[in-house]
C-alpha cells in the first residue's frame, strides 16, 4: 500500500534513529563508548514521532530516571510494582493517541491507511528478518492464532511446562481438542530458584521425541520468573529436526510478553521459530496491542485464520483501534530514545538490589534465580507459614503494589520495571522483613 500520511517505513526509519545501542548508566566512566547523539525525530500527517525528552547524557551515558518517572502518571501515594500486568503509558505515547483520534474525527479517509509502519517498527525492535508478522491486541489473541491454526497430525504431540501461563496451556488444549494431538506437560527445570541453561537444554533434548510436532515455551515466566534460554532452547530443537520433513518439523513457540521491553535481547535472532507478544507489558506501549512474528518459512505450517486484505496471510485484517495501533512506532521510539541497554541494565540493577536484600530476611525463599541471565524483572518468594496471598495483601496495605499469580505457583511477586527507584525496592525489602520477622517474634 503507497502510503501518502507520512508515515510510511522508511520515514520512521530515518527519521527516528535507533539509540538501543546507547550506552548503560555510567558508561563513559566504565570506559565503555559513548552514546550515540541523540537524532531528530520523523514528521508526518499527525505531526513529529515524539520519542520524549532527551534523557541521556551525551558526555557520561548517565539515564535521568526521574525525567523518565515523570512521564508517566502513577499515583505518587503508591508503589507501583505490578506494571507488567498492565502498563502505564509515558506522555509520548499518550500524546500520540490522542493526535490519531483527532486525525480520525477530523478526516477519517486521510487518517485510514493502515498500520504497516506500526508493524514493522514492531518486527524491528523484535530483530525480526524476513519472515510474516500479524498484529493483534494481546497475548491471548495472538495464542489463539498461533495455536488455533497449527498444522498437526492426530499422532503428533505439543510439549508444555507446569510453569507456563494457564491461558497458553488453554490454547493448546483447544488445539489438540481439534487435531486428535496430545499436549504433554513436561518440566524443565527441578526449582526455578536454580534454574540453569545446561539443566534447561539437557531436560527439553530428553522430552522431545520423533512425534513433538511443536514445544511452547515463556520466554520470562510470570509465574516464578524464570528467564528461559531462548537461543539454547533453539540449538536443540534444531539439532531435534534434522532429517526431518517440513509436516514433523517441530517448532519452537515462545511466548514473550514478560521479558520484552526488560533484556537487552532480540527474540526474533535467538533462532525461534514462532513468537508472540502484547505489546502494553514491559514496552508500556498502548492497551490492546500485540504481535506474533514467524520466522521465515515457518508460516507454512500455519492454517490462515482470517481472509486478510493486507498484511500478510496471518495477519488479521478489518478496523482496528487505530489510536492504539499507530502510536505503536511512537512506543519503539521511546524505548530506542532511553536505550533499550539502559533500560535492561536498570531493571536488572533494581531486580538484583530487591533479590540480595530479600536473601538476608530469615524464613523468606526466593523462587527466580539470583542469576541475571535467568531471570528479567519479576521477582517470585515466599515466607514460611505464611500465605502468598497474605503477603500481597500485607505490602498492598503498606502502599507496596505486588502481586501474585493466579495459575501453577501462586508466589508472591514483585516487578522491578526501569521507572521504579532504588528507594521504592528498599521500602519493599523492609516491608518483607516486617512480615517475616512477625512469624518469628
Amino acid at each position: 500500500m503507497n502510503r501518502t500520511d507520512g508515515l510510511g517505513r522508511r520515514g520512521f526509519l530515518a527519521g527516528v534513529g535507533a539509540l538501543a545501542g546507547g550506552a548503560l548508566t555510567g558508561s563513559a566512566a566504565l570506559g565503555q563508548p559513548a552514546p550515540e547523539p541523540r537524532r531528530a525525530a520523523a514528521t508526518d500527517g499527525l505531526g513529529r514521532i515524539d520519542p520524549g525528552p532527551d534523557v541521556v547524557d551525551a558526555r557520561t551515558g548517565a539515564v535521568d530516571w526521574a525525567a523518565v518517572r515523570a512521564q508517566f502518571r502513577l499515583d505518587p501515594r503508591k508503589v507501583h510494582l505490578s506494571l507488567f500486568l498492565l502498563s502505564s503509558n509515558p506522555t509520548p505515547i499518550r500524546d500520540r493517541m490522542a493526535r490519531v483520534a483527532e486525525q480520525y474525527d477530523a478526516d477519517p479517509m486521510l487518517a485510514y491507511q493502515g498500520d504497516d509502519d506500526a508493524q514493522s517498527s514492531v518486527v524491528r525492535y523484535l530483530g525480526g528478518s524476513g519472515g510474516e508478522s500479524a498484529l493483534c491486541w494481546n497475548t491471548t489473541t495472538a495464542h489463539g492464532l498461533v495455536w488455533g491454526s497449527l498444522k498437526i497430525k492426530p499422532s503428533q504431540e505439543i510439549l508444555l511446562t507446569n510453569f507456563d501461563h494457564f491461558v497458553h496451556h488453554g490454547s493448546v488444549d483447544l488445539c489438540c481438542n481439534r487435531s486428535g494431538a496430545r499436549k504433554r506437560v513436561i518440566s524443565l527445570f527441578a526449582d526455578p530458584a536454580k534454574a540453569t541453561a545446561d539443566e534447561i537444554a539437557s531436560r527439553l533434548k530428553a522430552e522431545i521425541k520423533p512425534n513433538t510436532r511443536a514445544v511452547g515455551t515463556t520466554w520470562g515466566h510470570s509465574s516464578c520468573g524464570v528467564r528461559m534460554p531462548l537461543a539454547v532452547m533453539a540449538k536443540v530443537v534444531a539439532e531435534a529436526n534434522r532429517g526431518r520433513a517440513e509436516a514433523d518439523r517441530c517448532l519452537l513457540i515462545v511466548d514473550g510478553v514478560h521479558a520484552l521491553g526488560a533484556v537487552d535481547e532480540s527474540p526474533a535472532a535467538s533462532g525461534v521459530d514462532v513468537f508472540l507478544s502484547g505489546l502494553h507489558k514491559w514496552l508500556f506501549g498502548p492497551r490492546g496491542t500485540g504481535i506474533v512474528w514467524y520466522k521465515s518459512g515457518v508460516g507454512q505450517n500455519f492454517y490462515p485464520q482470517h481472509h486478510s486484505y493486507a498484511g500478510g496471510a496471518h495477519n488479521p485484517g478489518g478496523f482496528h483501534a487505530s489510536e492504539a495501533r499507530l502510536a505503536l512506532p511512537t512506543t519503539i521510539a521511546w524505548h530506542d530514545n532511553i536505550g533499550r541497554r539502559n533500560i535492561a541494565a536498570r531493571i536488572t540493577e533494581l531486580s538484583t538490589r530487591l533479590k540480595d536484600g530479600l536473601s538476608e530476611i530469615r524464613g523468606m525463599r526466593l523462587r527466580t534465580p539470583r542469576d541475571p541471565a535467568m531471570s528479567a524483572g519479576i521477582t517470585c518468594f515466599e515466607i514460611d507459614g505464611m500465605s502468598n496471598s497474605s503477603i500481597v495483601n500485607g505490602l498492598q496495605q503498606r502502599g507496596l503494589m505486588a502481586s501474585h499469580a493466579t495459575y501453577s505457583a501462586q508466589y508472591a511477586r514483585v516487578g522491578t520495571a526501569c521507572i521504579n527507584t532504588p528507594e521504592e525496592i528498599d521500602k519493599v525489602i523492609a516491608a518483607v522483613r516486617q512480615l517475616a520477622g512477625a512469624r518469628y517474634r
